[in-house]
Formats: C-alpha cells, sequence, structure tokens
C-alpha cells in the first residue's frame, strides 16, 4: 500500500519536472511574499502576510525536501527575473 505523503510527493516531483510547472511553483513563491518582511503596524494587515508568506515557505520547503535537484533548477531559471 501506497502511503499518501508518497503520493503527494511523486505529484509535487511531476509539476516539478516540468518547465512549466517549476515557472508556476515560483510564480506561486514569490507571490506568497515568502522573501519579503511581512511587518505591517496594522495587525490585520501583518496578519495576512504573514499567513501568506507561511504558505510560500510551506511550498519552498516541499519543493526543497521533495526534488532537491528541481527546486536548484527553478532557482537558476529565475535568477535573472
Amino acid at each position: 500500500m501506497v502511503d499518501k505523503r508518497s503520493v503527494e510527493d511523486e505529484e509535487l516531483a511531476s509539476i516539478m519536472r516540468l518547465s512549466d510547472g517549476r515557472k508556476f511553483v515560483h510564480r506561486l513563491i514569490v507571490q506568497a511574499g515568502t522573501n519579503t518582511d511581512t511587518f505591517n503596524v496594522e495587525p490585520h494587515i501583518h496578519a495576512y502576510n504573514a499567513g501568506r508568506r507561511s504558505i510560500g515557505t510551506w511550498l519552498a520547503d516541499e519543493v526543497r525536501n521533495t526534488c532537491p535537484d528541481q527546486y536548484i533548477t527553478m532557482i537558476k531559471e529565475h535568477t535573472d527575473d
């Protein structure tokens, strides 16, 4: 029997094997504000930014842990953006 985590890892790996998949995942990570400061003096805006960033960080971690070679490829493909 295949466990759920193995299936999820394979799903992510299949996305990351495609150039368009890496583009989409990179866009999600950037859009989530993963590499930006979340601070805002308005607590609701700060909470929103922190939540969005948390999802982006989670996705980046998933990619790094599941398919590190494809993560490096994705970063290299978007270095000049």
